[in-house]
């Protein structure tokens, strides 16, 4: 296992269809269920639905909370995006992903058997 290396999970949180008065336990547990693939393959989870769980206000906030999540992805050896349906749909996942795209950060999926790999951007 190795801690050190370090993959950034980006997940929805806004773009989850469902209740408001839910959305942040369902956005945890899509969070938690991911970086526990993520710490199965033996890396070091960074989520910043987690990190910044209460630190800001999504509705009054969502920018800057964005930009801390994207300082986090910096600091990243990998980016790894969830496969939750609700993804797709995620502004805040999509820019994520142009982030690490632009900044030459790897992205890693995982095969059928559940063991990372490492992709090209395309």
């Amino acid at each position: 296992m190795n801690e050190r290396i370090r993959v950034y999970v980006a997940s929805p949180y806004a773009a989850i269809r469902c209740s408001d008065e839910i959305r942040r336990h369902l956005a945890i547990k899509i969070a938690l269920d991911e970086c526990a693939k993520i710490m199965n393959a033996g890396f070091t989870a960074v989520s910043p639905v987690l990190r910044l769980d209460g630190k800001f206000d999504e509705k009054t906030q969502r920018r800057q909370a964005l930009e801390a999540g994207l300082e986090m992805l910096k600091q990243c050896d990998y980016y790894y995006e969830s496969t939750h349906p609700d993804t797709a749909n995620s502004k805040g996942v999509k820019s994520e992903r142009e982030f690490a795209m632009a900044n030459d950060i790897p992205k890693i999926e995982f095969d059928k058997k559940g063991e990372a790999q490492v992709c090209l951007w395309l």
